[in-house]
């Protein structure tokens, strides 16, 4: 199974889909991301009570991906509404993900809930900056009047970076109708190539001129 795509849907809608395969697999690679959560806060603590965890979310985002990394903190936080340890602001961000309750008690952090809390920070600063590349880019390419973007083009840093009012929120908003978009039109794309029949090569039309053979 894709390292990166999370299977999202309660055990009860796996069985029914006849998924429960995808929704083993899904659990098992987001336990497999907590466990390198851990170790990648583990790796990047380079003095008491100093992280670098810009190298811990590089290291596991290019592993697992944004979206599993994402799920498995929410879901976290989630579960552990109660915990003051946890930021109002991160846990609010936590209630916006779709997470079964399933995933709700499956995942163990060893990390401290204070250090986890500022990894979660570091996570989510990282996922704006990507989302913010790649919305700015679409809607660069497709030349967007300047009033309908959630970006522009920072040319001292060299970087997209979003407007002041374009919050979290409607920028993946934004980046989950891009790529739906995309995903629509490369069906349609493989839809068009799959009608074409193929061309007949020239070997085959002299076969045709000249007749069948005797």
């Amino acid at each position: 199974m894709d390292s990166k795509k999370v299977y999202t849907h309660s055990f009860e809608i796996a069985v029914q889909n006849g998924e429960t395969d995808l929704f083993s697999a899904s659990m098992e690679k987001n336990r497999e991301c907590v466990a390198a959560i851990d170790d990648a806060i583990r790796a990047c603590n380079y003095e008491e009570y100093r992280y670098k965890f810009s190298e811990a979310v590089k290291s596991v985002t290019g592993q697992y991906g944004f979206e599993r990394v994402n799920f498995v903190l929410a879901a976290t936080l989630q579960h552990r509404e109660y915990d003051g340890r946890f930021s109002q602001a991160h846990k609010k961000w936590a209630r916006g993900f779709a997470v079964p309750n399933e995933a709700n008690t499956n995942f163990a952090f060893n990390t401290h809930p204070v250090v986890l809390d500022g990894f979660v920070n570091s996570v989510r600063k990282a996922h704006v900056e990507m989302l913010a590349q790649e919305v700015g880019q679409y809607e660069k390419s497709h030349h967007m009047a300047e009033r309908n973007r959630l970006t522009y083009f920072h040319s001292d840093f060299g970087v997209f970076v979003p407007y002041p009012i374009a919050t979290e929120e409607r920028l993946m908003a934004r980046h989950s109708e891009i790529m739906e978009k995309k995903s629509v039109l490369e069906q349609i794309r493989t839809a068009r190539k799959e009608q074409k029949q193929p061309a007949t090569s020239k070997p085959e039309r002299d076969k045709k001129q000249r007749g069948p053979e005797l």
